[in-house]
């Protein structure tokens, strides 16, 4: 069983139905099924090589690396060498160069393929004797037969990575079993399928926005894509298209919704919006539940190495708090340093069960995917209430000491953001000699209040211990955004230590 076999049951049932929408043009699920055939049949042409080695990949025919942008050839070359029982080694375009080269030397796939403009860029830095493909080069299919492999589930076919904020990105492999269950638990839990119009606003490069675009297709949907994340664009197509889904992480989700209620849009025919990969602001709840009336959101904690974890939904009415409950086919734990179960409201690991959970990374890594005993973990910390419910206190990484208490940001942020002027807030910690971390809230506001620090400060000594309170408050109307889309923590201190013009302390 193999990732390809759902897509090209649907193209033999449905080949006029359209599959992928972009820009101006729109590719029927039977031509998609057919590109990648010929893809499959030329890729089978190539020499592998096992350029470097790693036992859980003996059995993958073709290792091959896919440095694209979003377009069709990118889902096609994916799922093209998936189906000759191939590993696709997906590298992400807005990477420095330097990343990207030092990722090709660590990994060198048996062919590389992507545009020009980058070929042009790596030239001169490419491994010795790599093979590259030029993906705009006109290809007349030839003599070439496919012949798929019989393909074991435990095939490893996708390396993903890290966002590679700083250093080299990581590593994460996978196998064909964890996305085919990960396609039945999104099935059981959101119910894209056929017919539905699936709005992925991300690029391809991103776990989140690769795995939606294969699961809608394997369901049947049609999937709308942007070259480029553009937040009037993203309007437009739910103007224009009858958008059923939209599903990105909440910045992209959140700045289209906002437009879209600025602008006093409605949009009935939204069934379902999902929001992953980041937190999702409690103000965000009220602008979806104006744009899209008649919607269920849903917004899931996972992580690329364990998949899902866990899900709310606007269904279920969680505590406002709570990243929801455990979502089906995972064992949710949260557990202390020697592997025993915490209790109720103790906060320690947050640990999961689950068939989907990756093979683990490329290189021995020092943070992040480890195991307690038969749970996995990637550091995050929280804890579960007596009903079940899950709460992030953060990774352990974004721990903060200040004048010997420590903290996570994460939990004066939710306080933070129960107040109605508040839009999103963001709490980090700066160097200070005398405390360690001097506590700095970042605020973006909504509505017409503008509190001074004062009256916040006032505020948050009733909610929380006074030494828990941020010693400073700035305002901010635009984010400093990853290229994954997500906040930019680290881009934020900068700019706090930089005195950025982009953010007003308040007095």
């Amino acid at each position: 069983m193999a990732i390809a076999d759902g897509l090209l049951r649907v193209a033999q049932t449905w080949p006029d139905r359209p599959a992928v929408v972009m820009g101006d043009r729109t590719y029927t699920y039977g031509d998609l099924g057919q590109r990648i055939q010929q893809m499959a049949a030329r890729l089978q042409t190539v020499a592998r090589q096992d350029r470097w080695h790693d036992s859980r990949l003996a059995a993958c025919t073709l290792r091959v690396g896919l440095l694209l942008g979003n377009r069709l050839e990118t889902l096609v070359t994916f799922w093209a060498t998936s189906l000759i029982g191939g590993v696709a080694v997906v590298l992400n375009p807005d990477w420095s160069p330097a990343q990207i080269q030092a990722t090709l030397h660590r990994y060198p796939p048996d062919l590389l393929v992507t545009e020009a403009k980058e070929m042009a860029a790596l030239a001169d830095h490419l491994p010795s004797g790599l093979l590259v493909w030029d993906v705009d080069t006109v290809w007349e299919p030839g003599d070439e037969r496919l012949t798929p492999p019989a393909i074991a589930p435990d095939t490893p076919f996708y390396i993903g990575f890290t966002s590679g904020t700083t250093g080299l990105p990581k590593g994460i492999l996978r196998h064909h079993q964890s996305w085919i269950e990960s396609f039945a638990v999104s099935r059981q839990e959101f119910g894209i399928g056929a017919g539905d119009r699936v709005l992925v606003p991300g690029s391809l490069a991103y776990s989140l926005s690769l795995f939606t675009a294969v699961d809608s297709l394997q369901a049947g949907a049609t999937l709308y894509l942007l070259p480029d994340f553009s937040v009037r664009q993203g309007l437009r197509l739910l103007d224009q298209a009858a958008i059923t889904w939209l599903v990105g992480v909440p910045t992209m989700v959140g700045a289209i919704a906002r437009l879209a209620e600025r602008r006093r849009g409605v949009y009935p025919s939204v069934r379902g919006v999902v929001c992953a990969g980041g937190r999702c602001p409690a103000s965000l709840a009220a602008t979806q539940a104006a744009v899209f009336p008649k919607a269920v959101t849903y917004a899931y904690y996972g992580a690329s190495e364990l998949s899902f974890v866990s899900l709310r939904s606007s269904r279920e009415a969680p505590p406002l708090a709570s990243v929801g409950r455990a979502m089906a086919g995972v064992g949710l734990s949260v557990l202390r340093d020697d592997g025993d179960r915490c209790e109720p409201g103790e906060v320690g690991w947050i640990a999961i069960q689950s068939s989907m959970i990756s093979l683990g990374y490329l290189a021995d890594e020092s943070e992040g995917l480890r195991w307690l005993g038969d749970w996995a973990t990637v550091g995050d910390r929280g804890w579960l209430d007596d009903q079940g419910w899950l709460y992030l206190a953060g990774r352990e990484g974004d721990r903060l000491t200040t004048g010997g208490l420590t903290l996570y940001p994460r939990q004066l942020e939710q306080v933070l953001e129960q107040r109605l002027d508040i839009r999103q807030a963001v709490v980090v910690g700066v160097p200070d000699e005398q405390r360690g971390d001097r506590l700095v809230a970042v605020v973006e506001w909504q509505g017409a209040e503008r509190p001074t620090r004062r009256q916040l400060l006032t505020w948050m000594r009733t909610q929380v211990p006074r030494a828990h309170c941020p010693q400073q408050f700035y305002a901010i109307t635009r984010w400093p955004i990853a290229p994954s889309g997500k906040l930019d923590r680290s881009g934020l201190r900068q700019w706090l230590l930089d005195a950025a013009p982009e953010l007003e302390v308040l007095r």
